[in-house]
Formats: C-alpha cells, sequence, structure tokens
C-alpha cells in the first residue's frame, strides 16, 4: 500500500510538467509574468483561425477562464474543434514589467 501511495505521489507530481493537466487561460492572463518562457498545455474550444500566406496561421482557444491566441506550429484546427495544445507561452512586449499581446507559440496540438 505504501507503494503504491509513493508512485501516485511522483506520477501526479510529474504530470503537470508532462502536459496531462491542462493549465487554466485566466491564470495565464492574471499572471502572464510568472508563465512567460514556460511551457503550458491548455485545453478548449477553437473559436478564431486565421491563416497567414507563407506562415503558419494562428488561432483563438477558449476555455471557461478565458481566451488566448496561439501562434499554430502548422495548420490551423477547424473552428469550433475542441483540442489540446502545448506550448511556450510569449509576450509581444513587456513594458515596465507589463507583458502585452500574451500567446502561446505552439509546440504541439491535438
Amino acid at each position: 500500500m505504501g507503494l503504491f501511495v509513493i508512485l501516485m505521489v511522483v506520477t501526479l507530481g510529474a504530470a503537470p510538467g508532462c502536459g496531462l493537466f491542462a493549465t487554466s487561460i485566466g491564470d495565464i492572463q492574471a499572471k502572464p509574468q510568472d508563465f512567460i518562457g514556460r511551457e503550458v498545455t491548455v485545453a478548449g474550444e477553437v473559436t478564431n483561425t486565421m491563416k497567414l500566406p507563407f506562415l503558419p496561421g494562428f488561432y483563438t482557444v477558449k476555455d471557461k477562464t478565458g481566451e488566448i491566441s496561439v501562434f499554430a506550429g502548422a495548420q490551423p484546427p477547424a473552428l469550433g474543434a475542441r483540442v489540446r495544445v502545448k506550448g511556450r507561452v510569449e509576450a509581444a512586449a513587456t513594458i515596465g514589467g507589463q507583458s502585452f499581446g500574451v500567446h502561446i507559440r505552439e509546440s504541439s496540438g491535438t
């Protein structure tokens, strides 16, 4: 029984870094400075997509806490698709400790 508990603690403790659990988009938007440069996984519904000529497109993912833009690693998913996206949080600019244009640069998604 003790070994089982230890394995569960280790497994669940490692899971957030493995992308098993999704980060709340609201948490990223509320304190972007805590997430800039970190890899996160978010899950939600695609609410907007845009494909740019000669560039990967981008899309917006919405969960129950907020919405965030994602720069696609490839073709953006279809509008209305339920997705799970892993990527690095970035900001277009940081001025006086405030981050603007917070988005995720996708490394993988489903």
